[in-house]
């Protein structure tokens, strides 16, 4: 081949690697608001990428096959057991089985290593509780289990590992359990769950109960109750007692103010009836007992949301407020300065052996003053018959069989024993270091009271020396002791130093296993050999990573296992500790790290809550991880969350946003310059609720945008009901809060959101998706105007933030959302004329409930992550990537309005949230996506 040929040939493979270098760089057709405030759009330096939490990389191509790991790096993890052992005679032949529960399935073995039985197709398994529930010496296995959408309680047979489906609960709101001895006429135990599901769509919420027992055998269960409530109902508390003195047990159950009684075996309730404005009861400790001898019982509650002691009367027909005190005077359930408690596990005690109880309660901070106040209120009128600071029983017993019970009292550190003298405590004798030795107490607890989501706590009673003796135990420094009381003289003497009992014994083991939670040993003789090792595995998901420059070098930023966040080098082999940040929090708590300009000097610091301190900063570091400058709330805040950061101008620096919390205040928010360390403005409230300002409990993350166009970013918030916008510089309102979001929307209630901006509808203007909004995923204008929505309920609720991305290349920009149960859902932008499937049916179309457009529909392995887009093919339309938990990274394409595998690339148990960056500055996009084992994986493509 001549000189010019050779020439000719590398001309033209310089122009192939020149068009294909520029491919390579050439943005798609991503949003102008892309680079608002981010200098460099071709990393990643915020979570979802920009302020605008776009998620979405202008880089292109190199993604078209599946991309190998160019380096790993090791963010450390914990070790925890693959699965769950315990150790019982679960089929009654009286040897000992090794029961274990995996991700979806239960072996039984022997401690020979047979296989007796497996139970499969269990997803999402959990053992909830395993007992001799039929009373045949045979255990069953309670678990639960739960596809994301759908939850499960089962009876799993220890003879046979046959599986018996109790009941499906879905879109529960909450509810309340009871597990143990219910009905004494039975064999075994029984098994009690009433849950609320939230009602969509302009249907009624619903309550359900049930009542089981298993005394025909666990694979047969009798369910000796079932009912259904509908209205106001949210998470029923539920508890037994004869409430019309017919010498049966009556089922009773509360919510919101309002009482259902039933036959047990009804279907219907013979009495229902509601009292006063509907406020939460879920937080309540409930008891029904008589205000007199022969009285039918009152209802006896202590409530959080009230806040405060209330009791209410039946007479079989209807039921009313007998009395209120509300703490601090004013009714609001809403408020968080004053905490409700309980005085004792059951607080509803006969402190004076009258036969009729007292109620017990403990207001915290009533006077603003901190102080804890056990309270004593007489159940007839509400009388507070004492109160005394930082005192909360213990228990009451008859110690001395003299028909007066001995009230146990702990002040600090300090134990008491005391009797009630109708208008305090008079005390016998007490000291310091001293506890009660108490028995067990039965897992039923009260049958006539409910404590929240369970049951009330019976009150311990403690162990005799003998049984029915007069002397107790209480353990003192030196050891356990057998001690008399002497009440009329005001004396208790210690008789003898227990050094055996059944107090001192060790928690029962199996006689021919045991199991030391790594592996279960079987005993011969004296002899114990190892029979099964537990598997473990490493257990860490990282955030996403962030990628930026720092010092004029692009840094990797990640969170390790320990909460540091860790800068490494380009190519992973330089890992340097930047700082501690707090611990990880959940919902509107995670806290996202950012890289920006924040001072503007034109160049990027890493901005972060410092937690290594005693006192929480926003911290603002170079790539060294020194401390540029460091800002502590003036307002005394014992919390940090960081927000976001906007542009303040050219030259400006950025204003940069934190929420604060400390105890007994409502959370607000502050912003700084970034710059000079200032306070730029605090907000304390926003909204109103109920003609009272509303708490600013802004959800974090969240968008930043230029509302007004003055240059300065302004910060999109989300604040439980509302939506509005602030100004970045003063946090005055651009668009107000008022009306709450929640109404804008017929039949819809999307609360608790993340704005995300961009200009889905390619109009120059960018609109609002409201991610992870309850039960709604909403695009509305940037003055909350819906604009589409799609009706979720509370299980199909986004768990993750979604796509945005240019599926089709036409300009417009599709959002794909996940759910808990793997589904991804593709919306297109425009909206349909028409409701969406769940609006109310007897609400007319009008501008506010056009509905989304849906796209297609794909399933994966949950849990997905965040889903994040770019052109990964270059063809000029955005592919989409998700981890999910088959252990893989997608990338999924859409193909003629159908989703499409484009590759899958497997990376350990779960993968967590992937970002795209180019790392190099060549053009060359990575995928940085960390995995369930602790480690973040560098992806490089073709």
């Amino acid at each position: 081949m001549g000189e010019s040929t050779l020439g000719k040939a590398a001309a033209a493979l310089l122009l192939v690697l020149t068009l294909v270098l520029l491919t390579a760089t050439l943005p798609a057709a991503a949003p102008a608001e892309a680079s608002n405030g981010d200098d460099h759009p071709n990393l990643w330096p915020r979570y979802r990428h920009d302020g605008q939490m776009s998620g979405r990389s202008p880089l292109r191509g190199g993604f078209d096959t599946a991309p190998e790991i160019l380096w790993s790096a090791d963010l450390g993890a914990a070790t925890v057991a693959d699965e769950a052992v315990r150790l019982d005679d679960v089929n009654g032949d009286g040897k000992t089985e090794i029961i274990r529960a995996l991700s979806d399935r239960i072996i039984c073995q022997s401690l020979d290593g047979d296989i007796l039985w497996t139970a499969d197709d269990l997803p999402g398994l959990q053992i909830s509780q395993i007992r001799d529930w039929a009373g045949d010496g045979t255990r069953g296995i309670l678990v639960t289990t739960s596809t994301g959408t759908r939850f499960h309680y089962l009876m799993v047979s220890g003879l046979t590992g046959k599986t018996t489906l109790l009941e499906t609960w879905y879109n529960a709101f909450g509810g309340s359990l009871r597990m143990g001895k219910i009905l004494a006429d039975l064999p075994g135990e029984q098994f009690c769950h009433w849950w609320s599901g939230e009602g969509f769509g302009g249907v009624e919420a619903t309550g359900e109960g049930s009542l089981w027992s298993f005394e025909q055998g666990v694979d047969n269960p009798t369910h000796v109750f079932h009912a259904k409530q509908h209205g106001t109902v949210y998470a029923p508390s539920h508890l037994f007692a004869d409430m019309d003195l017919d010498g049966k047990l009556d089922m009773v159950t509360v919510s919101h103010e309002q009482l259902w009684i039933y036959d047990l075996g009804a279907t219907e309730p013979k009495l229902y009836s509601a009292w006063g404005h509907p406020i939460r009861t879920y937080q309540t400790w409930t008891g029904a007992a008589p205000l007199a001898h022969g009285a039918r019982p009152a209802l006896m509650m202590i409530n959080r949301n009230l806040p405060g002691t209330r009791v209410v009367t039946q007479d079989g027909e209807h039921a009313e407020i007998l009395w209120s005190d509300v703490a601090g005077g004013v009714e609001d359930q809403y408020q968080a300065d004053i905490t409700i408690d309980r005085g004792a596990p059951n607080p509803f005690i006969d402190l004076d052996g009258d036969g009729l109880v007292e109620i017990l309660s403990i207001y915290n901070n009533e006077h603003g003053d901190g102080v804890s106040n056990l309270i004593v209120f007489r159940p007839t009128d509400g009388e507070r018959l004492c109160e005394a600071p930082g005192l909360r029983v213990l228990t009451a017993e008859d110690l001395d069989a003299d028909g007066k019970p001995e009230i146990f009292l702990q002040e600090n550190d300090t134990l008491r024993i005391a009797h009630w003298t109708g208008s305090g405590f008079q005390d016998l004798w007490q000291a310091q270091g001293v506890e009660p030795v108490f028995q067990p107490t039965p897992s039923a607890g009260v049958l006539w009271g409910n404590k929240c989501s369970n049951s009330v706590d019976a009150n311990p009673l403690v162990w005799r020396e003998t049984e029915g003796s007069e002397n107790f135990l209480l353990r003192f420094p030196d050891g356990v002791w057998s001690c008399r009381l002497d009440a009329a003289a005001g004396d208790l003497a210690r008789t003898s130093l227990i050094t055996a009992h059944a107090a001192l014994a060790p928690p029962e083991e199996p006689a021919d296993a045991r199991f030391n939670g790594l592996a279960v040993f079987a005993r011969h003789d004296d002899t114990l050999t190892t029979v099964y090792e537990v598997p473990f595995r490493r257990q860490y998901l990282a955030q996403p990573p962030l990628v930026g420059q720092l010092d004029g070098e692009t840094r990797v930023l990640a969170r390790d296992h320990q909460d540091a966040l860790v800068s490494l080098s380009v190519d992973g082999d330089d890992t340097r500790r930047l700082l501690k940040m707090p611990q990880l929090g959940f919902g509107y708590s995670i806290e996202h790290p950012m890289i920006a300009d924040v001072d503007g000097d034109g160049t990027g610091e890493a901005v972060a809550i410092d937690g290594e301190r005693g006192e929480p900063a926003l911290a603002i570091l170079n790539g060294d991880g020194a401390v540029q400058r460091r800002i502590i709330s003036d307002s005394g805040a014992e919390s940090l969350v960081l927000v976001a950061a906007g542009r303040l101008g050219p030259g400006q620096g950025m204003w940069i946003a934190v929420r604060c919390a400390k105890a007994f205040t409502q959370p607000y928010v502050e912003a700084y310059n970034g710059k000079t360390g200032e306070l730029l403005w605090r907000r304390e409230n926003y909204g109103v609720y109920l003609d009272k300002p509303s708490k600013f409990m802004i959800h974090v993350p969240t968008a930043v945008w230029d509302y007004d166009e003055d240059g300065v970013d302004d910060l999109l918030a989300s604040s439980e009901s509302y939506y509005g916008i602030l100004d970045g510089a003063t946090g005055e309102d651009l668009v107000p809060p008022d009306p709450p979001f929640v109404t804008a929307i017929p039949g819809h209630w999307g609360a608790y959101s993340n704005p995300i901006v961009a200009d889905y509808l390619h109009r120059g203007r960018p609109q609002v998706f409201l991610s992870q909004a309850f039960g709604l995923a909403p695009l509305i204008d940037l003055n909350g105007k819906p604009i589409w929505h799609y009706g979720l309920s509370r299980d199909t609720t986004m768990r993750s933030h979604p796509g945005v991305a240019d599926l089709d290349g036409d300009g417009k920009l599709e959002l794909v959302t996940t759910q808990a149960d793997g589904l991804l859902r593709a919306f297109a932008a425009d909206p349909l004329d028409e409701k969406c499937p769940t609006c109310p049916a007897d609400v007319e179309l009008t501008e506010a409930n056009h509905s989304a457009a849906v796209r297609w529909e794909f399933s994966l392995t949950p849990p997905l992550s965040d889903v994040v887009s770019a052109d990964l093919d270059g063809d000029g339309m955005d592919e989409l990537l998700v981890g999910a938990g088959d252990g893989k990274l997608h990338a999924l394409k859409d193909r003629n309005g159908q989703c499409d595998s484009l590759w899958a690339v497997e990376l350990g148990r779960v993968v967590g949230s992937p970002v795209i960056a180019d790392l190099t500055g060549t053009g060359k996009p990575v995928i940085l996506v960390p995995e369930s084992g602790g480690y973040l994986h560098a992806l490089g493509g073709n």
